[in-house]
């Protein structure tokens, strides 16, 4: 596999359009399913770096439909690539669908290679990594409905307060009354 070592050596050197011609050339030369998956994440990491993200969503797919299963490390990486050129293509739904199937097994693995510039969101990828997937679902699951949360807790706020108006209408009925019986009770005699 020439191709790919020539491609490692370019990549090394910056030279990402030729890298990505190396890389894409080791298909032609691919005889297992091992071989096609290697060459669509070099493919993809080129294209990320390059920032053509329709490279890196045509390669997910290639690399998604070989024959054998992959492994988890592998899902792990292409559900990233696939998550970053949908968040690249503004399409925040599908990009958090993909982040959400990325599994701890990425770990850091993949952090050498896709730089996130924005600080935030690199924070909230390394919270994501620490404290698991299920976790980070129940969260935005819970914030998903914090205005339906914060309606419901309105709605008892002012129910509260009627209960407290009504309340204290009662109570000063009662004491009228009370004291027109004592005015009632003291005129009789």
């Amino acid at each position: 596999m020439g191709y790919n070592d020539f491609g490692d050596f370019c990549y090394a050197h910056g030279a990402l359009g030729d890298a990505f011609k190396s890389y894409v050339r080791t298909r032609d030369y691919c005889t297992t399913s091992k071989h096609i998956i290697q060459m669509c994440l070099s493919a993809i990491l080129v294209s990320i770096k390059m920032g053509q993200f329709g490279n890196v969503t045509s390669y997910v797919c290639k690399a998604e439909q070989t024959p054998e299963a992959l492994e988890p490390s592998t899902v792990a990486k292409l559900c990233c690539a696939a998550g970053l050129a949908h968040l690249e293509a503004k399409k925040y739904k599908l990009a958090a669908r993909k982040f959400l199937e990325v599994g701890p097994e990425l770990g850091d693995s993949y952090s050498e290679n896709i730089v996130i510039d924005n600080t935030n969101f690199r924070d909230c990828w390394s919270w994501y990594l620490k404290l698991g997937s299920t976790r980070i679902i129940k969260f935005f699951m819970h914030g998903r409905h914090a205005d339906q949360r914060n309606k419901t807790f309105q709605r008892v706020l002012q129910t509260g307060n009627e209960f407290d108006q009504d309340v204290r209408a009662m109570l000063l009925r009662a004491n009228l009354l009370k004291h027109e019986c004592n005015l009632n009770v003291s005129r009789k005699v």
